[in-house]
């Protein structure tokens, strides 16, 4: 008995991470490629850019 508790409680902790990282990964973070070589000077073609959602909503 005291093993499926010990089980569920990292069941319950695996699912809350999980969770967690969803909502960070599709509320809180941008995460873009640069498809195109239109800015090569600065950014190469398959960079990746990590941003906050909220501060690129309050620039436009």
């Amino acid at each position: 008995m005291k093993i499926w508790r010990e089980l569920l409680g990292y069941v319950k902790l695996i699912v809350i991470v999980v969770a967690i990282t969803l909502v960070i990964n599709n509320v809180v973070l941008i995460n873009a490629k640069i498809p195109s070589p239109s800015m090569e000077k600065t950014l190469m073609v398959k960079d990746r850019l990590f941003g906050f959602r909220k501060l690129l909503f309050h620039a436009w």
